[in-house]
Protein backbone atom coordinates (compact mmCIF):
# COMPACT_ATOMS: atom_id res chain seq x y z
CA UNK A 1 0.00 0.00 0.00
CA UNK A 2 1.25 3.88 -0.30
CA UNK A 3 1.37 3.72 3.81
CA UNK A 4 3.36 0.72 3.65
CA UNK A 5 5.69 2.53 0.73
CA UNK A 6 5.73 5.46 2.66
CA UNK A 7 6.58 4.03 5.74
CA UNK A 8 9.41 2.02 4.76
CA UNK A 9 10.72 5.37 3.23
CA UNK A 10 10.87 7.15 6.16
CA UNK A 11 12.51 3.93 8.09
CA UNK A 12 15.32 4.35 5.35
CA UNK A 13 15.96 7.89 5.33
CA UNK A 14 16.10 7.59 9.19
CA UNK A 15 18.95 4.76 8.83
CA UNK A 16 20.97 7.03 6.19
CA UNK A 17 20.96 10.06 8.39
CA UNK A 18 22.64 8.25 11.33
CA UNK A 19 25.65 7.95 9.19
CA UNK A 20 28.55 9.88 7.22
CA UNK A 21 26.67 11.55 4.15
CA UNK A 22 29.33 9.70 2.13
CA UNK A 23 28.31 6.62 3.26
CA UNK A 24 24.64 7.38 2.72
CA UNK A 25 25.26 8.35 -0.52
CA UNK A 26 27.08 4.91 -1.47
CA UNK A 27 23.89 2.72 0.23
CA UNK A 28 21.85 4.60 -1.81
CA UNK A 29 23.76 3.83 -5.05
CA UNK A 30 23.29 -0.10 -3.49
CA UNK A 31 19.88 0.07 -3.88
CA UNK A 32 19.65 1.90 -7.24
CA UNK A 33 21.72 -0.74 -8.82
CA UNK A 34 19.52 -3.19 -7.29
CA UNK A 35 21.92 -5.45 -5.43
CA UNK A 36 20.20 -4.83 -2.10
CA UNK A 37 16.63 -4.43 -0.97
CA UNK A 38 15.60 -1.16 1.49
CA UNK A 39 14.22 -4.14 3.81
CA UNK A 40 17.87 -5.03 3.59
CA UNK A 41 19.03 -1.91 4.84
CA UNK A 42 16.37 -1.06 7.50
CA UNK A 43 17.60 -4.61 9.08
CA UNK A 44 18.51 -4.15 12.73
CA UNK A 45 21.75 -5.89 12.54
CA UNK A 46 22.55 -4.14 9.47
CA UNK A 47 22.43 -0.82 10.72
CA UNK A 48 24.60 -1.46 13.61
CA UNK A 49 27.09 -2.86 11.46
CA UNK A 50 27.00 -0.23 9.05
CA UNK A 51 26.86 2.52 11.65
CA UNK A 52 30.17 1.01 13.35
CA UNK A 53 31.89 0.61 9.90
CA UNK A 54 31.02 4.71 9.23
CA UNK A 55 32.46 5.13 12.41
CA UNK A 56 35.79 3.47 12.54
CA UNK A 57 36.37 4.12 8.88
CA UNK A 58 34.13 5.89 6.63
CA UNK A 59 36.53 5.60 3.65
CA UNK A 60 36.44 1.86 3.95
CA UNK A 61 32.87 1.76 4.56
CA UNK A 62 32.27 3.51 1.34
CA UNK A 63 34.88 1.59 -0.64
CA UNK A 64 33.09 -2.05 0.48
CA UNK A 65 29.98 -0.82 -0.28
CA UNK A 66 30.93 0.60 -3.68
CA UNK A 67 32.81 -3.14 -4.50
CA UNK A 68 29.22 -4.64 -3.77
CA UNK A 69 27.43 -1.96 -6.27
CA UNK A 70 30.03 -3.05 -9.04
CA UNK A 71 28.46 -6.46 -8.69
CA UNK A 72 25.93 -8.22 -11.35
CA UNK A 73 24.26 -10.44 -9.00
CA UNK A 74 21.80 -9.05 -6.22
CA UNK A 75 22.73 -10.15 -2.84
CA UNK A 76 20.78 -12.58 -0.78
CA UNK A 77 22.91 -11.72 2.77
CA UNK A 78 23.76 -8.31 2.63
CA UNK A 79 25.20 -8.35 5.89
CA UNK A 80 27.57 -11.21 5.35
CA UNK A 81 28.42 -9.54 2.01
CA UNK A 82 29.38 -6.09 3.43
CA UNK A 83 31.59 -8.05 6.50
CA UNK A 84 33.22 -10.16 3.98
CA UNK A 85 34.09 -6.80 1.81
CA UNK A 86 35.07 -4.94 4.82
CA UNK A 87 37.48 -7.76 5.71
CA UNK A 88 38.87 -8.03 2.52
CA UNK A 89 39.67 -4.47 2.30
CA UNK A 90 41.37 -4.39 5.87
CA UNK A 91 43.50 -7.27 4.64
CA UNK A 92 44.76 -5.44 1.43
CA UNK A 93 45.66 -2.60 3.39
CA UNK A 94 47.28 -4.92 6.12
CA UNK A 95 49.80 -6.88 3.58
CA UNK A 96 50.57 -3.86 1.38
CA UNK A 97 54.10 -2.89 1.20
CA UNK A 98 53.73 0.69 0.28
CA UNK A 99 51.71 2.91 0.55
CA UNK A 100 48.68 3.74 -1.90
CA UNK A 101 49.40 6.08 -4.43
CA UNK A 102 49.47 9.73 -3.83
CA UNK A 103 46.22 11.26 -6.51
CA UNK A 104 46.69 13.69 -8.97
CA UNK A 105 45.58 17.22 -6.99
CA UNK A 106 42.93 17.83 -10.50
CA UNK A 107 41.04 15.03 -10.17
CA UNK A 108 38.19 15.06 -8.22
CA UNK A 109 35.34 12.67 -7.34
CA UNK A 110 32.26 13.87 -8.19
CA UNK A 111 28.72 12.27 -7.14
CA UNK A 112 26.54 11.30 -10.03
CA UNK A 113 22.50 11.24 -10.13
CA UNK A 114 20.64 9.44 -13.42
CA UNK A 115 16.89 11.20 -13.57
CA UNK A 116 15.01 8.68 -15.95
CA UNK A 117 11.23 8.61 -17.48
CA UNK A 118 10.86 6.36 -13.89
CA UNK A 119 13.07 7.22 -11.16
CA UNK A 120 16.08 8.74 -9.82
CA UNK A 121 19.33 7.00 -10.16
CA UNK A 122 22.53 7.53 -7.85
CA UNK A 123 25.96 6.28 -9.55
CA UNK A 124 28.75 6.09 -8.05
CA UNK A 125 30.77 8.76 -7.95
CA UNK A 126 33.49 9.00 -10.63
CA UNK A 127 36.73 10.89 -10.68
CA UNK A 128 37.08 14.17 -13.09
CA UNK A 129 39.04 16.56 -14.19
CA UNK A 130 37.72 19.32 -12.23
CA UNK A 131 36.94 23.28 -13.22
CA UNK A 132 37.22 26.19 -11.60
CA UNK A 133 34.56 26.50 -9.37
CA UNK A 134 34.94 23.16 -7.32
CA UNK A 135 38.55 23.67 -7.92
CA UNK A 136 38.36 27.18 -5.65
CA UNK A 137 35.61 26.79 -3.18
CA UNK A 138 36.18 22.84 -2.38
CA UNK A 139 40.24 24.02 -1.57
CA UNK A 140 41.73 23.40 1.79
CA UNK A 141 41.52 27.71 2.13
CA UNK A 142 38.09 27.85 0.91
CA UNK A 143 36.40 28.42 4.49
CA UNK A 144 39.11 31.63 5.16
CA UNK A 145 37.99 33.76 2.15
CA UNK A 146 35.65 36.29 2.09
CA UNK A 147 33.91 37.99 -0.94
CA UNK A 148 32.45 41.28 -1.83
CA UNK A 149 28.95 42.42 -1.54
CA UNK A 150 26.45 40.83 -2.25
CA UNK A 151 28.60 37.87 -2.11
CA UNK A 152 28.48 37.71 1.82
CA UNK A 153 26.45 33.85 1.83
CA UNK A 154 29.74 32.55 0.75
CA UNK A 155 32.14 34.21 3.40
CA UNK A 156 34.30 31.28 4.60
CA UNK A 157 32.17 28.41 3.65
CA UNK A 158 34.21 24.89 3.22
CA UNK A 159 32.76 23.06 0.64
CA UNK A 160 33.59 19.69 0.05
CA UNK A 161 33.58 17.80 -3.62
CA UNK A 162 30.46 16.20 -2.06
CA UNK A 163 28.41 19.15 -2.28
CA UNK A 164 28.66 19.66 -5.88
CA UNK A 165 26.66 17.38 -7.86
CA UNK A 166 26.16 16.11 -11.48
CA UNK A 167 22.53 15.14 -12.85
CA UNK A 168 21.82 13.85 -16.12
CA UNK A 169 18.66 13.00 -17.74
CA UNK A 170 18.34 10.27 -19.92
CA UNK A 171 16.67 6.41 -20.30
CA UNK A 172 17.58 3.80 -17.91
CA UNK A 173 20.64 2.54 -19.33
CA UNK A 174 22.00 6.16 -19.31
CA UNK A 175 21.77 7.16 -22.73
CA UNK A 176 19.80 10.18 -24.37
CA UNK A 177 16.30 9.80 -25.24
CA UNK A 178 14.94 10.17 -28.73
CA UNK A 179 11.15 10.93 -29.13
CA UNK A 180 9.31 10.18 -32.65
CA UNK A 181 5.69 10.84 -33.85
CA UNK A 182 3.83 8.31 -31.90
CA UNK A 183 5.75 8.84 -28.33
CA UNK A 184 6.89 12.60 -28.03
CA UNK A 185 9.57 13.47 -24.99
CA UNK A 186 7.04 16.21 -23.86
CA UNK A 187 6.30 14.20 -20.13
CA UNK A 188 10.31 14.05 -20.04
CA UNK A 189 10.69 17.74 -20.69
CA UNK A 190 8.36 18.21 -17.78
CA UNK A 191 9.92 16.06 -15.45
CA UNK A 192 13.47 17.69 -16.79
CA UNK A 193 12.43 21.24 -15.85
CA UNK A 194 10.54 20.16 -12.86
CA UNK A 195 13.32 18.83 -11.24
CA UNK A 196 16.14 21.83 -12.56
CA UNK A 197 13.31 24.16 -10.81
CA UNK A 198 13.23 22.18 -7.57
CA UNK A 199 16.15 20.20 -7.47
CA UNK A 200 17.19 17.31 -5.76
CA UNK A 201 17.58 15.82 -2.38
CA UNK A 202 20.20 13.19 -1.51
CA UNK A 203 20.33 11.55 2.42
CA UNK A 204 18.04 14.81 3.55
CA UNK A 205 20.87 17.10 1.18
CA UNK A 206 19.05 19.63 -1.23
CA UNK A 207 20.71 20.35 -4.23
CA UNK A 208 19.71 23.19 -6.42
CA UNK A 209 20.38 23.86 -10.01
CA UNK A 210 23.73 25.91 -10.39
CA UNK A 211 24.88 26.17 -14.21
CA UNK A 212 26.22 23.92 -17.20
CA UNK A 213 29.23 23.49 -19.10
CA UNK A 214 28.51 23.37 -23.67
CA UNK A 215 29.89 19.75 -23.28
CA UNK A 216 27.04 18.95 -20.62
CA UNK A 217 24.66 20.99 -22.81
CA UNK A 218 25.04 18.39 -25.60
CA UNK A 219 24.42 15.23 -23.35
CA UNK A 220 21.67 16.63 -21.11
CA UNK A 221 23.74 17.25 -18.10
CA UNK A 222 24.38 19.75 -15.10
CA UNK A 223 25.93 20.63 -12.32
CA UNK A 224 23.71 21.18 -9.12
CA UNK A 225 25.28 22.67 -5.19
CA UNK A 226 23.97 21.93 -2.13
CA UNK A 227 24.45 24.77 0.99
CA UNK A 228 27.90 23.32 3.34
CA UNK A 229 25.39 24.84 6.04
CA UNK A 230 22.32 23.41 5.47
CA UNK A 231 20.66 22.54 8.96
CA UNK A 232 23.04 25.32 11.06
CA UNK A 233 21.04 28.50 11.90
CA UNK A 234 21.40 31.22 9.05
CA UNK A 235 21.77 29.22 6.48
CA UNK A 236 21.22 31.06 3.31
CA UNK A 237 20.11 27.98 1.45
CA UNK A 238 21.07 25.82 -1.93
CA UNK A 239 19.09 28.16 -4.16
CA UNK A 240 20.49 31.21 -2.60
CA UNK A 241 24.09 29.83 -2.54
CA UNK A 242 24.08 28.64 -6.10
CA UNK A 243 22.71 32.16 -7.56
CA UNK A 244 25.83 33.48 -5.60
CA UNK A 245 28.49 31.54 -7.23
CA UNK A 246 27.22 32.23 -10.96
CA UNK A 247 27.30 35.98 -9.73
CA UNK A 248 31.31 35.32 -8.50
CA UNK A 249 31.94 34.36 -11.76
CA UNK A 250 31.43 37.39 -13.38
CA UNK A 251 28.77 40.00 -14.63
CA UNK A 252 27.05 37.43 -16.98
CA UNK A 253 23.99 37.69 -15.30
CA UNK A 254 23.14 41.52 -15.67
CA UNK A 255 25.05 42.13 -18.67
CA UNK A 256 23.69 39.18 -20.96
CA UNK A 257 19.63 39.13 -21.62
CA UNK A 258 19.78 36.45 -23.89
CA UNK A 259 19.76 33.45 -21.32
CA UNK A 260 21.89 31.07 -23.92
CA UNK A 261 24.27 33.80 -24.05
CA UNK A 262 24.36 34.29 -20.27
CA UNK A 263 24.51 29.93 -20.17
CA UNK A 264 27.54 29.55 -22.58
CA UNK A 265 29.34 32.01 -20.87
CA UNK A 266 28.94 30.48 -17.44
CA UNK A 267 28.99 27.26 -18.93
CA UNK A 268 33.07 28.30 -19.66
CA UNK A 269 33.67 28.24 -15.72
CA UNK A 270 32.59 24.72 -15.57
CA UNK A 271 34.53 22.96 -18.41
CA UNK A 272 37.71 20.43 -17.23
CA UNK A 273 40.62 22.07 -16.28
CA UNK A 274 43.76 21.91 -14.74
CA UNK A 275 45.07 24.93 -12.19
CA UNK A 276 48.55 25.23 -14.28
CA UNK A 277 49.89 28.66 -13.33
CA UNK A 278 49.37 31.67 -10.92
CA UNK A 279 49.30 35.32 -12.63
CA UNK A 280 49.46 38.62 -10.60
CA UNK A 281 48.39 41.87 -11.80
CA UNK A 282 51.57 43.49 -12.45
CA UNK A 283 52.08 40.29 -14.52
CA UNK A 284 50.03 41.11 -16.91
CA UNK A 285 49.96 44.05 -19.70
CA UNK A 286 47.15 45.38 -22.02
CA UNK A 287 47.69 46.06 -26.26
CA UNK A 288 45.19 47.03 -28.94
CA UNK A 289 43.61 44.74 -30.57
CA UNK A 290 45.03 44.22 -34.32
CA UNK A 291 42.19 45.24 -36.65
CA UNK A 292 41.99 46.09 -40.30
CA UNK A 293 39.64 47.48 -42.50
CA UNK A 294 37.73 44.97 -45.21
CA UNK A 295 37.06 47.27 -47.41
CA UNK A 296 38.61 50.36 -49.11
CA UNK A 297 35.23 51.99 -49.27
CA UNK A 298 33.50 51.31 -46.04
CA UNK A 299 34.65 51.64 -42.61
CA UNK A 300 34.52 48.59 -41.35
CA UNK A 301 37.42 46.48 -39.39
CA UNK A 302 38.02 42.89 -38.92
CA UNK A 303 39.73 42.11 -35.94
CA UNK A 304 42.33 39.46 -36.41
CA UNK A 305 42.93 38.85 -32.14
CA UNK A 306 39.90 38.73 -31.21
CA UNK A 307 40.16 36.14 -28.25
CA UNK A 308 43.91 35.80 -28.34
CA UNK A 309 46.82 37.19 -26.50
CA UNK A 310 50.33 36.73 -25.91
CA UNK A 311 52.32 34.71 -23.41
CA UNK A 312 55.99 34.62 -22.40
CA UNK A 313 58.37 31.80 -23.05
CA UNK A 314 58.93 31.34 -19.12
CA UNK A 315 55.17 31.49 -17.91
CA UNK A 316 54.57 28.54 -20.99
CA UNK A 317 56.94 26.67 -19.58
CA UNK A 318 55.69 26.69 -16.12
CA UNK A 319 52.49 26.12 -17.15
CA UNK A 320 53.26 23.00 -18.97
CA UNK A 321 55.06 21.42 -16.46
CA UNK A 322 51.82 21.36 -14.43
CA UNK A 323 49.90 19.47 -17.82
CA UNK A 324 50.36 15.85 -16.44
CA UNK A 325 49.46 14.97 -20.02
CA UNK A 326 52.54 16.58 -22.34
CA UNK A 327 54.53 14.28 -23.36
CA UNK A 328 58.44 14.77 -22.47
CA UNK A 329 59.39 14.25 -26.21
CA UNK A 330 56.57 16.70 -27.00
CA UNK A 331 57.66 18.82 -30.23
CA UNK A 332 57.87 22.75 -29.30
CA UNK A 333 54.76 24.13 -28.04
CA UNK A 334 53.51 27.97 -29.49
CA UNK A 335 49.79 28.30 -28.44
CA UNK A 336 47.67 27.05 -25.37
CA UNK A 337 44.53 27.72 -24.65
CA UNK A 338 43.67 28.94 -21.27
CA UNK A 339 41.10 30.09 -19.23
CA UNK A 340 41.30 32.60 -16.59
CA UNK A 341 39.73 34.95 -13.92
CA UNK A 342 36.78 33.02 -13.42
CA UNK A 343 34.89 32.38 -16.99
CA UNK A 344 37.51 34.15 -19.51
CA UNK A 345 38.56 31.91 -21.70
CA UNK A 346 40.88 32.54 -24.90
CA UNK A 347 44.11 31.77 -26.68
CA UNK A 348 47.32 32.92 -25.90
CA UNK A 349 50.62 32.39 -28.42
CA UNK A 350 54.41 32.55 -26.81
CA UNK A 351 56.25 35.60 -27.57
CA UNK A 352 59.80 35.07 -26.93
CA UNK A 353 60.03 39.47 -26.65
CA UNK A 354 57.89 39.67 -23.54
CA UNK A 355 58.02 38.50 -20.10
CA UNK A 356 53.99 39.10 -19.52
CA UNK A 357 50.95 37.91 -20.89
CA UNK A 358 48.16 39.77 -21.82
Amino acid sequence: SSDGVKKLGNELDAVLHQVDFDVGYHVLVLLSAGIATPWQVISKTFVQQLQQAAREDPELACKALAELSASSNPVRDLIHAFQDQLTGLRKEVAIADKPPPVSRADLYKVLRVHVTPTRVKFLLPEVQTGNRVVRHFSAATAGTRTYSTGLHCLNRLQFSTSHFLRVSFGDEGGDRMFGNREESLAPFFDRMKHVLQTGITVNGRKYDFLAFSSSQLKAWSTWMVADPQQGSVGAAGAAVIADALRHWLGNAMETEHVAAKCAARLGQAFSATIDAAEVQNHELSWTDDVERSISAYRGDKYCFSDGVGRISPQLLDEVLEALPFVPADAPQTSAIQVRANRAMVGLVTVIKSTDTVC
